[in-house]
This record gives C-alpha cells, structure tokens and sequence, in this order.
C-alpha cells in the first residue's frame, strides 16, 4: 500500500486525512507495473520504492497548495462530488491543510515512488 495507507490514521492530522488522503488513494498504477512486466514475460523484474512524505515549507508544499486553491470549487462542492462517490471538503478542513502546507514542522507519509526495471528474456 501507499505510505498514506500504512500510517496509522491516528497519527496523521485530520486535515491531511480528509484533504490529501482522499486525492491519493486512486494513484494505484504504479503498485501494480512490475506485476504487470512479469505478467509479460520479462525477467530480472526489480521494484525498488522510496517513500516520499509530504513536507510543509517545502517546493512539493507549494505545488499542493497551488494545485488545491485550483480544484477547491470543486472538492468542496457537494453537488460536483456525491456523483462521484466521494464526500465534499468542508472549508475547514481546507484551510487547515493549506495551513500546514505552509508550516516547516509539517511532514506526512503521502506517496510511494517506485523505480522498476526490468530484462527482457
């Protein structure tokens, strides 16, 4: 599973569990590419993966917080997300994450990189 998933729930804030959390748990392709490859008959199939937390004050903080002003009409609109199958983001929990964001003491498991290689036979 992702770094987001393996944390305990408890010691993640909840702005980061209602925010961020949500948006990462449909990034699974890249869990599933070295099973993929062997699937395909290559060889030697390597899947090395570096967590990658999620760091206020940091450039990967001010690529989230650009990203999440962008969609927030939509992610806190209940009418866009309910047909998606998804809860709307009360501007609480909104301002909070933005908030951490841009705290220096802010740092979260969110993503895993996976660096896979592989043989052909």
């Amino acid at each position: 599973g992702d770094p987001a998933q393996r944390a305990s729930a408890a010691d993640l804030p909840p702005p980061f569990r209602d925010v961020m959390a949500p948006l990462a748990s449909g990034w699974t392709w890249a869990r599933t590419l070295a099973a993929k490859l062997e699937a395909l008959g290559f060889t030697d199939v390597d899947d090395h993966v570096r967590d990658d937390p999620l760091t206020g004050a940091s450039p990967a903080a001010a690529f989230w917080t650009e990203t999440l002003e962008t969609i927030r009409p939509r992610i806190t609109d209940a009418a866009y997300m309910e047909p998606l199958g998804r809860a709307a983001i009360d501007a609480a929990s909104f301002d909070a994450m933005i908030a951490l964001l841009g705290d220096g003491e802010f740092s979260a498991p969110f993503t895993a990189q996976h660096q896979v290689s592989a043989r052909r036979p």
